[in-house]
């Protein structure tokens, strides 16, 4: 049996972690004139979709440079192996994480799908700074996958991923970009993202745009993250019109 304990916004509990920027950005910034880092140390909060397996070549090996022969042995006798592996090449060897957890750390980026800050050409691993965050972040995206599906009320399983996060990264948060913000396109985000992605830059650190105050992450790399960690489960409440309530999934008595 499951015990359900209700979510709202504010009561996860969660504070965010310290840190400090690099340097100072004019508010007016640009798409072409950004140049505010972000010595970036957070603990961050991912929720995913909990028919995402893990996949036991990035918990169990040591050697990231063998991964695609191993996969490709593997996949000899199981020809859905290479699915749930995803495009290895999408990685380089030496920004690959391996031992607990990596499974979580390394989908975003071998199975890419578009978003604000990803296209089908290049991933990113996404997370809010504060669980009130992710959970904002993925209500709305989860809404309105049932909304576009024309599905009817049902619950949405998901899981809750605890991270660590460490590098520097782009600054945008508290920048006046309204096109890389816009909450209905992401045209601009994904165009800023392309060039900063190419010129090196490790990922953004910016601004909910479904929460206000909130902060999120989005990584185009799996270097630097680490301890990411299964926490608990959430239930996504679909009624047929939006997503009703949020709740946590846990055995009865604990």
């Amino acid at each position: 049996m499951c015990a359900a304990t209700w979510m709202r916004p504010g009561e996860s509990g969660e504070r965010p972690a310290r840190f400090r920027s690099v340097s100072k950005q004019p508010m007016g910034a640009t798409l072409s004139h950004l140049d505010t880092l972000l010595d970036l140390k957070w603990q961050a909060w991912r929720i995913i979709s909990t028919r995402f397996p893990a996949v036991n070549l990035f918990e169990e090996l040591a050697d990231p440079a063998d991964w695609e022969a191993l996969a490709a042995l593997e996949a000899l006798t199981n020809p859905r192996f290479l699915d749930e592996v995803g495009d290895l090449a999408q990685v380089r060897i030496e920004d690959r994480v391996h031992g607990p957890g990596a499974s979580f750390l390394m989908a975003p980026f071998t199975h890419p799908r578009p978003g604000r800050f990803s296209t089908a050409a290049f991933g990113a691993l996404y997370a809010g700074r504060t669980m009130d965050v992710a959970i904002a972040e993925t209500r709305f995206h989860q809404e309105a996958f049932c909304r576009n599906g024309g599905l009817e009320p049902l619950d949405l399983d998901l899981r809750v991923l605890s991270l660590r996060a460490k590098g520097t990264y782009q600054d945008l948060r508290g920048q006046k970009l309204p096109q890389v913000y816009d909450p209905d396109s992401y045209a601009a985000s994904q165009t800023l993202a392309a060039r900063l992605r190419g010129e090196g830059v490790r990922g953004v650190a910016y601004d909910s745009v479904r929460l206000a105050g909130g902060e999120c992450l989005a990584a185009w790399s799996p270097k630097g993250l680490s301890h990411c960690r299964h926490v608990r489960f959430l239930c996504y409440r679909w009624d047929g019109q939006r997503i009703s309530d949020v709740f946590e999934k846990r055995p009865f008595g604990n």
